[in-house]
């Protein structure tokens, strides 16, 4: 198990108390990647490709059951025909389609009219969120939660646990979003949300400006899982990759799996509130939170950086060590890229880029652009990892520039 798949069992399990039960129902984890490209000024460097890099573990956890349930995705999202295709394929026993993106929270009420959350000047609190069809999605929840899950109605949310303890509210709840509002009906887990914010019922509204659509797909014991990787082939474009996920790897299923979920960050290094710059892939943070936790600081080899106040003691501490290891030489401080860069992860900006909690960094960036095989020293690769950094070099799609906190 990779380091940053222990981070993530440990985190998960810390936040909703998760039972190694419920691991062995929903493990496949998919983790949301941040775009390859940041500066603490933002300014200068905006127009970079992005891609959806993947980390495999070698074999599934021994807790769970033989791949009795298949995460897909691939990047772009798949096909909307994909449900329909597996539906009728042998082997297969059921399957369930998850719509994810990015909402907008403009404020939130408690069930008697108590306002919680208020977001003022135009600002709005980025809230990832997940769409499914609630009986399908059933299926592959744990079964103490199937029952909530089930019960969904239209314009219903379940809050993830993590989500319920930033809101501070429960059932009843009333969620004011960018173009519509949403009821809680109750709180799930995280694990069962796939480590989105919340879950809700229906399609993935048409307000959203891209979707990242995935599958989850239950087989019978003697299932080919090389006939639904054909199926789920004969959909997509000729080269477009695509990716199969079993069980028990990790606690979350969901569309990508690299890094950690936006849910966890923001419970880690806090949540704030923003205003996308009209046209621009960057928008605009509240000055309080900056405050309270972006730093300017000086540091070994790098020089003044702009990071999260947390992860700088880890980054300084790596720093000192390339250097007493005379390792200084490998990282070109003309080409660093920053660490916080308030922006979205691509131009469809459906998707907040962990450069803006300031915990990313990129090195020797004009070397190592997105997609090529990475030209950094593996020595400073391994002091990265040492300090609590995992390196993009190692997806599927490499991003040999950048490194994102994973574990303090």
């Amino acid at each position: 198990m990779t380091r940053l798949q222990r981070n993530v069992f440990r985190v998960s399990c810390a936040l909703v108390g998760i039972l190694v039960g419920g691991l062995a129902m929903m493990g496949a984890a998919a983790l949301t990647r941040p775009e390859p490209e940041s500066s603490a000024r933002p300014e200068q460097r905006k127009a970079v490709i992005t891609e959806e890099p993947v980390v495999l573990a070698k074999e599934p956890s021994k807790l769970a059951p033989k791949r009795s349930i298949l995460l897909a995705w691939a990047p772009g999202g798949l096909p909307r025909a994909t449900e329909r295709v597996l539906t009728r394929t042998d082997g297969v026993r059921a399957v369930a389609t998850v719509e994810a993106g990015l909402d907008w929270l403009e404020s939130s009420r408690s069930a008697d009219g108590t306002v919680i959350d208020r977001t003022p000047g135009g600002m709005a609190i980025p809230f990832e969120n997940a769409y499914i069809d609630p009986e399908s999605y059933a299926e592959f929840v744990s079964p103490s939660e199937r029952d909530k899950v089930r019960s969904l109605g239209a314009g219903e949310a379940l809050l993830a646990q993590t989500s319920e303890e930033l809101r501070g509210g429960r059932a009843g709840l009333r969620l004011d979003l960018k173009g519509a509002s949403l009821t809680v009906a109750g709180v799930v887990d995280d694990v069962t949300t796939g480590g989105y914010e919340a879950l809700t019922a229906g399609a993935a509204p048409a307000r959203w400006s891209a979707v990242d659509r995935f599958v989850l797909i239950r087989l019978e014991r003697k299932a080919n899982e090389g006939l639904v990787e054909k199926r789920i082939r004969s959909l997509l474009d000729p080269g477009q990759p695509l990716r199969l996920r079993p069980n028990g790897v990790n606690p979350f299923l969901r569309y990508g799996d690299a890094v950690l979920p936006q849910l966890v960050i923001k419970k880690t290094f806090g949540e704030f509130m923003a205003k996308p710059i009209a046209g621009d892939r960057f928008f605009e943070i509240e000055e309080a939170w900056r405050n309270r936790h972006i730093r300017v600081e000086r540091v070994p080899v790098l020089g003044e950086v702009v990071c999260h106040r947390a992860v700088l003691p880890q980054l300084r501490a790596a720093m000192k060590e390339v250097q007493a290891r005379d390792l200084a030489y490998t990282i070109n401080p003309g080409q660093y890229g920053g660490c916080f860069g308030p922006r979205f992860l691509n131009e469809q900006r459906h998707r907040i880029s962990h450069h803006a909690w300031g915990i990313s960094i990129d090195f020797n960036v004009s070397e190592n652009p997105p997609g090529i095989r990475p030209n950094l020293d593996r020595r400073l690769v391994s002091v990265m990892r040492s300090h609590g950094f995992t390196w993009g070099g190692d997806w599927l799609l490499p991003d040999g520039m950048h490194f994102e906190w994973v574990e303090f």
